[in-house]
Order: structure tokens, then C-alpha cells, then sequence
């Protein structure tokens, strides 16, 4: 019997750094190390593109981390979720082979005492090799209350190759043609010596809840935001 699923059933923080390269995905074009969406303190986030390539201090060539395009930053009634805080609950992840679709899920409680249940999935298209996607799902699971939630997916432009730098800014501002209910942000750098321009740009959709979405226009990180609110269950 053939398995297709590289499975991960409990958070251990000692194992999540060798697991980032464990939960790689991919499309041939592009490669993305399995850092959590949340950050995680000393991640290694990595995403290399073909042929995105930056000189180094020691005369030879190396691919330049692009831009995080995995980024999602949720608050909880003002909390930040973050696995070295609060309590992991319940724990499963999960990397598809045949279809390549990475799977989170997890229940935690924060330390304010908000329980949310979160699953996350991503994917590196291969119908459209510039096409990369996360979805989140996050349900009220012990609110006593309405609670505010709010989610920013931003473009952090500050890629580093192990403390090398290898891009300037070029650009960044407001996708204006996009459908009502989202918003979008773009964000264009350049490589310091072999000056390769590269441009990526995230839009934020929103189902199942009332919300509100702005562009924050920060520098080196346009962040697309939406703010709602949940009850218990929903």
C-alpha cells in the first residue's frame, strides 16, 4: 500500500524548524519552506523563484528568498495568535503528495482564554505557476460573547538569505480592480547587484461573516486587513 501523506499529529517546538523543510511545497517554478502562516520565533521562511538570482559577498550567485507571501497575522479581541503562546489544544498537519495541498489544523486557546478552532490550507498552483493560495477558516469555539477578529495578509518585503539582503524597494501601493468584498495590495523589489525585478501582489477574500477590509500602505509591507466580528460556534 502506497501513502501519499507526510503527516505531523502533535506540536513538538523542538522539531519545528527541520519540519519547515519536511512541509516544502512547490510547482517547478517555485518552491516555499512549510513556515507557519502566524510566524514562528526563528522561522526560516523561504521562497525561491526560478531564476530570481543575487550576487554575494563572496563572488558567486545565490537564489534571492523572495518576498513571504505566506504571511497571515490574526488577532483574537486583540490578542495575536502565536503558537509559542497561549495552549495548542489539538494539533494535526498534513502535506498531500498527489495534490500538493499542506493542511493545518488545530484548536487554541489564547491567554486571555479565547478558544478559536483554525484550519489552514495552501498550494503553488500548477495550472498557473505565478498562483499561490492560502485558505483559513477560523471558528468561535468558546466565546462567551461577540469577539473581534481581525486578519492581515501581507507582502513583507524584508526576504532575507540568512542575514544576506539582496532587494531594494522599487514600488507598492492599492489594487484598485478588484470585486467588493476584497481588497488588494502589490508590492515591486529589485535585486541589489543583478537588478531582476519582481512583483507580487495578494488580495484577501472574505466568507461566512461580516467584515471590513482597508489597505495599510506600510512601508516594505503593503498588508491587506479585515476586521469582523464571530460568535460562539460561527
Amino acid at each position: 500500500m502506497t501513502t501519499w501523506q507526510i503527516t505531523e499529529t502533535a506540536f513538538d517546538p523542538q522539531d519545528v524548524h527541520h519540519k519547515e523543510t519536511i512541509f516544502t511545497i512547490g510547482n517547478g517554478y517555485l518552491g516555499a519552506r512549510g513556515a507557519f502562516e502566524e510566524g514562528y520565533p526563528g522561522e526560516q521562511a523561504l521562497t525561491l523563484v526560478h531564476g530570481i538570482f543575487d550576487d554575494t559577498p563572496i563572488v558567486n550567485t545565490e537564489l534571492a528568498n523572495a518576498p513571504n507571501w505566506l504571511r497571515l497575522v490574526i488577532l483574537i479581541d486583540g490578542e495575536r495568535f502565536r503558537m509559542d503562546r497561549g495552549e495548542v489544544l489539538d494539533y494535526h498537519r498534513a502535506l498531500d503528495l498527489r495534490t500538493g495541498v499542506l493542511t493545518r489544523e488545530l484548536r487554541w486557546r489564547s491567554p486571555a482564554g479565547h478558544t478559536v478552532a483554525l484550519s489552514f490550507e495552501r498550494f503553488a498552483s500548477l495550472a498557473d505557476e505565478h498562483v499561490l493560495a492560502v485558505r483559513c477558516r477560523i471558528t468561535a469555539v468558546d466565546f462567551e460573547e461577540p469577539t473581534e477578529i481581525e486578519v492581515r495578509a501581507g507582502l513583507p518585503g524584508f526576504a532575507d538569505n540568512s542575514g544576506r539582503l539582496h532587494w531594494s524597494w522599487v514600488d507598492q501601493g492599492m489594487i484598485e480592480d478588484v470585486a467588493d468584498d476584497e481588497a488588494g495590495a502589490y508590492l515591486t523589489v529589485r535585486t541589489r547587484h543583478t537588478e531582476i525585478d519582481l512583483s507580487t501582489a495578494c488580495h484577501l477574500h472574505v466568507a461566512g461573516a461580516e467584515a471590513s477590509t482597508q489597505v495599510c500602505d506600510c512601508d516594505w509591507t503593503p498588508t491587506v486587513a479585515a476586521r469582523g466580528r464571530l460568535v460562539q460556534g460561527q
